[in-house]
Parts: structure tokens; C-alpha cells; sequence
């Protein structure tokens, strides 16, 4: 929406709900009975956070609501693309059924994949990753092993790392991982 059709609207309002759209004093000075302003989303850059705090009007955010959503989109996303999902169905709508021996799908066991960001979102797709025997490479610049005792328990590092093996039928594998001498065991 243009801002000066948003600024029009907002005159007699006591709340709005923002996408991507930036709020900041014009729109309070043109919303004066607005009493709380709502993110549809986690972040509020486009927010102008200290305007809002001046005239003591709350911004509310959803939290955690669409990290786990957005963690399975992203899996299923590695999965279509590993496998080739749109390809292969393709294939078989079209009677090409043995050119998938031309184009082979692979399986996301022991990729490696790097996750920027371990916030609500990427800690989910570390857990979802590890349960499929990915290596995890994981980059946060604000996220200390000091502050993420969850994280520790899961043996998640600014290195690699892998799931711990509860399995008996996969513990007596013995599988060395690059870099490492010793098999089963991670720097």
C-alpha cells in the first residue's frame, strides 16, 4: 500500500498490523489513537522501534508461531531439490519414466550444510538436519557457545557437528568423518 494512502487510513485506528510496510513517526503523527502496532513476522527492521517506545505504544511480534513452519519449508526445499521432486513427477506424467536414470536424485546423508543465523529458525533446522545424518556447519557472530546451553546439549558448535548415535544397529558402523582419525568421533 503507498504510504499516503496507509497515513490516510490510520487517522482512526487503534492498532495495525504491518507485513513489510514502514512505520515510523509519520505514521504515528498521522495514527494519534493508536495504542499498539503488530509485526505479521519476526523481524521489525522497517519498524522504527524508538518512535513507537517515545509515545509508550508496544510492538508485538509472533514469536516463535512460524519458525517451525519456516524449518519445514526449508527441509522440504532441500528434500525437493535432492530428490528432484518436480523432475521426477514430470517424468512420470509424461511417460519418461526411464530418463530418471538420466537425471539421478541424491540423498542429503552426510551433506554437509551451512546455516547463517542459529536464531529460532536455523536451531530448528540444525535438529531436523542432524536427524537425517547431515553434517552442520553453523555461522552466528551473535550467538556465543556461552549463551545456547540448548545448543550445547545438542552438541551444536561453531564447528561441525553431528547427532549423537543411539541407534545400536548404526553404533557398530565404524565411520570416520573428514577430518577426524578417529572413526565415530568429531573434533
Amino acid at each position: 500500500m503507498p504510504t499516503a494512502e496507509l497515513q490516510a487510513l490510520l487517522g482512526d485506528v487503534d492498532g495495525v498490523a504491518l507485513s513489510v510496510t514502514p512505520f515510523g513517526e509519520a505514521e504515528l503523527t498521522a495514527g494519534p489513537k493508536l495504542q499498539v502496532v503488530g509485526r505479521l513476522g519476526v523481524g521489525y527492521d522497517a519498524v522504527d522501534v524508538p518512535a513507537l517506545t517515545r509515545r509508550r505504544i508496544p510492538l508485538m511480534i509472533v514469536g516463535t508461531a512460524n519458525s517451525v513452519t519456516v524449518a519445514e519449508h526449508a527441509m522440504f526445499m532441500m528434500m525437493n531439490l535432492a530428490k528432484r521432486g518436480a523432475a521426477q513427477a514430470a517424468m512420470v506424467r509424461e511417460g519418461r519414466w526411464n530418463d530418471k536414470f538420466n537425471d539421478r536424485a541424491v540423498e542429503l546423508y552426510e551433506k554437509i550444510l551451512l546455516i547463517a543465523g542459529f536464531g529460532r529458525i536455523g536451531t530448528r533446522i540444525a535438529r531436523r538436519c542432524l536427524g537425517m545424518e547431515m553434517t552442520v556447519l553453523v555461522y552466528d557472530p551473535y550467538v556465543s557457545d556461552a549463551t545456547r546451553p540448548r545448543a550445547k546439549r545438542s552438541r551444536i558448535s561453531m564447528r561441525r557437528y553431528r547427532a549423537p548415535i543411539s541407534s545400536p544397529s548404526i553404533a557398530r558402523r565404524p565411520r570416520t568423518p573428514p577430518g577426524c582419525s578417529t572413526p565415530g568421533r568429531w573434533r
